[in-house]
């Protein structure tokens, strides 16, 4: 692996671990999308029924390995014979 390999890499990871910890909820009664709230703030409010979005979670972590695998792939360097 090329230096612009491993930026994007370590991009990529960091990208998931913001994702893990920001997730999108919703609230379960009627389906109504809240947004991205951190891990902790499901201990501190009232957002004890919020749920965790997790299909769309999934789909961002799929877009998010699809991307970063393109560019792994656009920055591969030529091997010399």
């Amino acid at each position: 692996m090329n230096l612009k390999q491993i930026i994007c890499l370590w991009i990529g990871i960091g990208i998931f671990l913001i994702m893990g910890l920001c997730p999108p909820c919703y609230w379960p009664p009627d389906g109504l999308f809240l947004g991205w709230h951190s891990i902790s703030s499901f201990q501190k409010y009232p957002m004890t029924y919020a749920r965790i979005y997790t299909s769309l979670l999934t789909a961002q972590w799929i877009m998010v390995a699809v991307i970063i695998g393109g560019l792994l792939l656009t920055f591969q360097g030529k091997k010399k014979d």
